[in-house]
């Protein structure tokens, strides 16, 4: 795997290990929460992949009320594109 040219920035390389590892860690509730909102709200201040961030907000067994919200805030924002 490579690291992304957007993200081998100071920090960008740490930011990219974490994600590899939540990745290892899919189908579990915490790294599915972590995927979704780094990937939903972007990474230094690029603008987040909103429809990747669903699709693991989607995969959550059991959805908190904040996972919840976030999903319609995310959906909310995919209509305004």
């Amino acid at each position: 795997m490579s690291i992304p040219s957007s993200l081998q920035r100071e920090g960008g390389i740490f930011v990219w290990s974490m994600m590899q590892a939540y990745k290892r860690e899919v189908g579990k509730d915490p790294a599915l929460r972590a995927l979704a909102r780094l990937i939903g709200f972007g990474i230094d201040d690029e603008e987040g992949d909103l429809a990747e961030a669903l699709r693991y907000l989607d995969q959550i067994a059991d959805p908190s009320e904040s996972d919840r919200q976030l999903q319609a805030d995310f959906r909310e924002r995919l209509q305004k594109i």
